[in-house]
């Protein structure tokens, strides 16, 4: 996902310290970071994990990464960050929609997370009845999930935008990023599935634990 960035760096896009000491993009709100999506993701998805590491700046939330239709107008697949009415927590929101058939965007899961400012660390594992959320190398939540359709299969002419949902949907999101990744291929859906992760309470020594957890180095 992070293709979209390009080297040299465009404006509203700068290098900052990232998670254990490496290297991040920091994204204003001044950026327009997109591609094609045919540059970064396969044509469809069924089951898979997206992981996100990412350290939010604004307190309006926003998009962090949205697959958008070619009219700019629905969000097929991305992930919103916004604050509760309380103030006190992030809803993680995973949007999954057929753009074929509905001319909203349709949020799959939501789940909480706590309000601030600090590097969280994401992964939504989308299985066919329920979305698995890990939240900082902890098992956070499970929603059970109708997923419409079961292979999500992207406008052909759809564009990938980072840190906003474009033109029309907006909502830029100042936030440096880590990553973002799909993980759409047997091997590593298999890992993810087998990986005993632990539940809320549990701790691990490394902030690369996440990774170390799926025996997952992408």
């Amino acid at each position: 996902m992070m293709g979209a960035i390009e080297i040299p760096l465009q404006n509203g896009v700068k290098f900052v310290d990232g998670l254990d000491g490496f290297p991040a993009f920091g994204v204003t709100s001044e950026a327009d970071l997109k591609s094609p999506y045919k540059m970064i993701l396969s044509d469809h998805l069924q089951d898979f994990a997206l992981i996100a590491t990412v350290r939010p700046q604004s307190s309006s939330g926003g998009w962090v990464f949205s697959v958008v239709n070619s009219l700019d107008t629905v969000v097929q697949l991305g992930l919103l960050l916004e604050p509760t009415a309380g103030g006190d927590q992030w809803n993680a929101t995973l949007y999954y929609t057929d753009a074929k058939k509905e001319r909203i965007s349709q949020p799959l899961a939501s789940f909480q997370v706590p309000y601030g400012k600090s590097w969280m660390k994401m992964i939504f594992k989308v299985l066919p009845d329920q979305v698995v959320f890990y939240y900082n190398c902890l098992e956070a939540g499970v929603a059970p999930v109708k997923k419409e359709p079961r292979k999500l299969v992207f406008d052909s002419a759809s564009t990938v935008y980072i840190g906003q949902a474009g033109p029309v949907l907006k909502q830029k999101f100042e936030i440096p990023f880590g990553s973002i990744q799909l993980a759409n291929d047997p091997p590593i859906q298999h890992r993810l599935a087998n990986a005993r992760w632990p539940r809320s309470g549990g701790t691990y020594p490394s902030a690369l634990c996440l990774w170390k957890c799926a025996g997952l180095y992408l």
